[in-house]
Formats: structure tokens, sequence, C-alpha cells
């Protein structure tokens, strides 16, 4: 359809003399009419638009194929297909998923798909190599050997990457730093567990030592307390899943040097707040504390007779008198806020 224009004469003159045809494209973009942006990767220039979006909504259908074999079967069909997908890392960590789902899982067969995402030389955008390590090798049982494989290789993609860190924008480069210090603490986590996997006690307490004195840089693994000085004092779990994997890691390498008492300290670090997200926490929690033969803590029943609340007087929202007592029998949610 054509753009109607009000332009000034000088304009107008100008428009007309050189030729230009102003049109508007009447295809529909990509936002939808809910409001939200869909999202589209830039296609690679062997496709057009139109195949690009086709061979998106067939990766979309791989990936949400029901759960077991046939989305692990579409899923390998996809990749197959189009081994230059630029998103194929989301298909196949949804391969992945469903695969490990089986009984027996093949893990030469998923080391094999994850490890183009591992040889990269700059990290994958959806699955940088540390965080492959935590979210699949080590979380699902991988042979060692082949999660010391993926270690080694992001040891030195982030050492790579450390040294390319321009230098001379201070604040761009401080971001970079904090950014890149989260990944190295990930990976320093991942390396640890895996020396705690190898039966190196003393190795995986030495890096476990290092990682929380680095903490203060990015507060990975605890909240970092500053004394008037300035100083790292000590630091407070976050509740987190690396800081609840990190002391859980800690209390079973102490458990394991025969240093109990230092590992229950630990162990009383971990607070599980994340427990639907990360079930395995807990699990290993409990594990842990059978194995060193102490038992959780009592939870605590607090009672009290009930009494009936203070009445109180307020104004509402429109400025109208409202009492306590005028919703007796109903249930009331009170919410005290301050601010200064």
């Amino acid at each position: 359809m054509r753009a109607s224009l009000c332009l000034p004469p000088l304009m107008l003159a100008l428009v007309v003399a050189s030729g230009v045809s102003c049109s508007v494209d009447s295809r529909p973009s990509a936002s939808r009419t809910d409001g939200s942006v869909e999202r589209r990767s830039t296609p690679p220039l062997k496709w057009g638009m139109h195949e690009w979006r086709d061979v998106q909504d067939e990766a979309e259908a791989a990936m949400k194929a029901s759960r077991g074999d046939t989305r692990i079967e579409r899923c390998k069909a996809f990749l197959d297909k189009y081994p230059d997908y630029p998103e194929a890392d989301l298909v196949r960590g949804e391969f992945v998923k469903a695969a490990i789902d089986k009984a027996n899982p093949d893990f030469v067969q998923l080391d094999a798909v994850l490890r183009p995402i591992v040889d990269r030389t700059s990290p994958s955008e959806y699955y940088p190599p540390e965080s492959l390590l935590e979210l699949y090798y080590l979380k699902d049982g991988f042979p060692t050997e082949m999660s010391e494989v993926v270690a080694r290789k992001a040891r030195e993609q982030l050492t790579r990457e450390r040294q390319e860190i321009d230098l001379g924008d201070p604040k761009r480069r401080a971001q970079k730093l904090r950014k890149w210090g989260l990944r190295d603490a990930s990976l320093s986590l991942s390396e640890a567990r895996l020396l705690l996997a190898k039966k190196d006690y003393p190795g995986a307490l030495r890096a476990l030592q290092a990682l929380e004195a680095a903490n203060a840089r990015v507060g990975y693994v605890g909240l970092p307390l500053i004394d008037a000085r300035g100083r790292v004092a000590g630091s407070i779990p976050r509740g987190t899943m690396p800081s609840d994997r990190f002391n859980l890691t800690f209390a079973a390498a102490l458990a394991r040097s025969g240093r109990r008492e230092e590992a229950i300290a630990r162990l009383d670090r971990v607070r599980d707040f994340e427990g639907g997200n990360y079930p395995e926490i807990g699990r290993e929690t409990e594990a842990l504390r059978r194995e060193i033969e102490f038992p959780p803590p009592p939870r605590d029943a607090v009672r009290a007779e009930p009494k009936p609340a203070a009445d109180f007087r307020l104004k509402d929202l429109q400025g109208r008198p409202v009492a306590l007592s005028d919703f007796r029998g109903r249930v009331v949610l009170v919410m005290f806020w301050a601010t200064w």
C-alpha cells in the first residue's frame, strides 16, 4: 500500500525530481497481537526469510514433541538434516534432556551430541561449557573422564577470554570482568566436584578454599561481609543453588577427610531454599547426613493459645475509616511496610 505523506513544497520537489517512491510493507511484522515480540534470529545468507522461519518452526516442533523416544527421534532427525542450524544448541539440549530420562542412557552418544558445543573456540550463546558441566555432565552422572574433558576445554576457553578482555573502557572492562568471574567461579566449583569424585579430597579442599577466598569479587557462593576497613571479614550463604552446592561439596570433602565437626558446620550452611527446582540438593544433603551420622535438626513447633487480635482503626485508600473488627469472621491479610 502507498504511504500518504505531507511534505513542504521544496522537499516535495526534491522527491519528485529524484524519482523516489515511498511505500510501506504490508506484510505482518514479528510483533504479535498480544504486544510481545517474537524472537527471530538472523537467517544465514544461504536461506531466505521464509525458508528460515520454516526451519525455526521445524526446530520448535522437534523440541516440543512428546517426551521420550518421539522427541529423541525428532531432534536427532532435525540435527542430521540441518547440521549448521545456528540455534542447534537448543535442539541438542532437548535431545539430551529426553535421552537422559531413559533407564540406561548412552553417555557416549550424548557426549557426541554435546561435543560440538564443547569444542567451540567461543562460548555458545545458550550453553557455555561450564554450564554444560553443571546442567548435564555432573548432574546426570556422565563418566568422570568425559566431564574432565569438558572442564579442560572450558578452562582453556575462559583463560583465552580473560586475556582478550579490553583494557580501554574501565566501565565496560569491569562489567566483562564480573561476568567472566561468575563463569570462572562456576567452573572452579565443577572442578572441585570432579576432584571429589576422584577421591582427591586434599585437592578438592584446596580448590574450594581458593574459590571461597576469591568469592568477594563476584559473590557467587556467599554474600561477602565487609568490615569497617573495607576488608572481607567472612560471608553468609546465599541460599541459592550455587551457594548450596558449594557448601555441600565442601562438607563432603571435609567429611571424607575425617574432619566430621567441620563438615557438620558446613552442612549447616546449606539452606535449600530452591528445593523445588533443585531436588538433588536435598537428596544429597540427607545422604551426607546419614554418611556422617548427623541427623537433621528437629522441627520446632511454635504454638500459642488463640487470642483475639487488638482492634485498630485506619483509613482505606479512599479515605474511609475501617476497623479490623468490621471483618470479624473473615480472613484478613495485614501487610506492614515502611520507608526510611
